[in-house]
């Protein structure tokens, strides 16, 4: 425990301090276990939702990622990696972040896995509605009636440019993972089951 616990203190003065005159650094990220959403780069940024997983360095900094150069994110493992951050001069085309991030390696890989305490499952009628040149997922709850809308991406794993409209849609819903950037409000994470057309 005090080995780890000292290569993550080195890990930590080695890399957080190391800048070059570009704005380059180094830092060491605690990768959190559960996804979290994130917006989709130009041109559909605020338009479209994806999957991505959050961050958060030691000052407590976070970082929400929509990918990391040379690393395969499987949710349900917490990392502690040392990535080398580039902040953009202009944004690349489909990519909204102003910086970007390369792996520079895995400090530890924990298993600790995604609770499924608390789920339940809904199923949701969607029509694909555009509003202000937005596309939206309005639905509404089959079993009480009560409508919701979504930005595409939003539930994971539904991609709607492969199914015809309108559309029945089972999806599981976790409430014990909190997301915070949702534009259109959503607290937890929306997982497709599956669909009817």
């Amino acid at each position: 425990m005090k080995k780890s616990a000292l290569l993550l203190l080195f890990g930590l003065l080695l890399c957080c301090g190391c800048s070059d005159d570009d704005g380059d650094y180094n830092t060491v990220v605690t990768i959190q276990p559960d996804p979290v959403m994130v917006p989709c780069g130009l041109p559909d940024a605020f338009m479209r939702m994806e999957t991505g997983f959050k961050g958060v360095d030691h000052t407590g900094k976070a970082f929400y990622f929509r990918g990391i150069r040379d690393f395969d994110y499987e949710e349900g493992y917490e990392y502690v990696v040392s990535i080398h951050v580039t902040p953009a001069q202009v944004f690349e085309s489909g990519d909204m972040m102003s910086e970007t991030y390369t792996l520079n390696r895995i400090i530890s890989k924990t298993y600790v896995g995604i609770s499924d305490e608390g789920t339940y499952e809904v199923t949701y009628r969607a029509t694909l509605t555009c509003e202000q040149y937005i596309p939206y997922l309005d639905v509404v709850n089959v079993d009480t009636g009560e409508k919701d809308r979504f930005l595409l991406g939003e539930i994971d794993g539904f991609d709607a440019e492969a199914h015809t409209f309108p559309c029945t849609l089972r999806v599981r819903i976790y409430p014990n993972i909190k997301l915070t950037q949702s534009f259109t409000g959503h607290t937890c994470l929306y997982r497709l089951v599956s669909v009817e057309e």
